[in-house]
């Protein structure tokens, strides 16, 4: 074998020692690649999973706490009397007979354990249990009288029935809830212009509004609610604020309002003499 020949065949097993350095390499570098993917994954998946359950501890933390407030009264049914004034200023709907089925009405069940908690001389606060509350005329809330449900469920935009919701389903043509007093309070509900069944009165009907404060002839100030949805008043004004009368609405207190589904909105009036603000 002459010498280049033999430089040749050098040459040739160098490239092929390269090529398999190389190859070698590359799998290497794709394997640490993958590796890598599989790593970030696993992170991502333990970190959702962690998110998930935080959620999930907090909605049941949540749950629990309105479950212990509404069911207060039942464990200590053999303490109160049918319709008590509780020493401490809380007023539990269920011990007035309300249903929240959607079909028994609950306006005077409802009505009564707001006018009890109205006469408590500290003012009062209405538990309101999960349900759907049918009521036939607008629910009066006085000064000094606080009503607070469960939640509107689990749904911004919507209401989900089987998430603990307390809902007032207003069948009729007046304004469903009204206040008529200083330092009132709506909570944790939906407001609902029912329409159930399909085709039945109710679901013919179109109430005039959801929610109004009314300044007829006096002022009424530090009203305020809170996480309240507003659904489906596609006859009416959802929320409204009206001064007639020499009166006035002001300085009033309104957080996590939502409004779905209306004719209008929220809607601010008011007669010459009178005020809004």
């Amino acid at each position: 074998m002459n010498f280049a020949t033999s430089n040749r065949h050098q040459t040739l097993a160098f490239v092929a020692f390269t090529a398999i350095l190389v190859l070698i390499l590359a799998t290497l570098v794709a394997r640490d690649h993958q590796n890598r993917n599989d790593i970030n994954d696993l992170k991502d998946h333990i970190e959702e999973l962690l998110l998930l359950k935080s959620q999930s501890a907090i909605q049941e933390r949540d749950q629990t706490n309105f479950a212990a407030l509404s069911n207060l009264s039942k464990n200590d049914n053999d303490q109160r009397q049918l319709n008590p004034l509780s020493t401490d200023s809380f007023t539990y709907a269920a011990n007035y007979g309300v249903v929240g089925d959607s079909i028994v009405d609950d306006t005077a069940a409802l009505q009564r354990a707001i006018n009890d908690a109205a006469n408590n001389d500290s003012g009062g606060t209405v538990i309101l249990p999960k349900g759907i509350f049918l009521t036939k005329s607008p629910l009066i809330i006085p000064g000094g009288v606080t009503v607070t449900g469960q939640g509107y469920g689990s749904s911004p935009l919507a209401i989900q029935f089987d998430a603990g919701s307390s809902v007032i389903a207003y069948c009729g043509t007046d304004y469903a809830v009204k206040f008529d007093g200083h330092a009132a309070s709506l909570n944790n509900v939906a407001v609902y212009d029912w329409r159930y069944p399909v085709n039945s009165e109710c679901d013919q009907m179109k109430a005039q509004g959801g929610v109004l404060l009314d300044g007829n002839g006096k002022l009424l100030e530090s009203i305020t609610m809170n996480n309240v949805l507003i659904y489906w008043f596609m006859g009416g004004t959802s929320l409204t604020l009206r001064a007639r009368n020499n009166g006035g609405v002001a300085f009033n207190n309104f957080q996590n309002i939502r409004v779905r589904h209306a004719y209008k909105g929220i809607s601010l009036e008011a007669e010459e003499g009178s005020f809004v603000k």
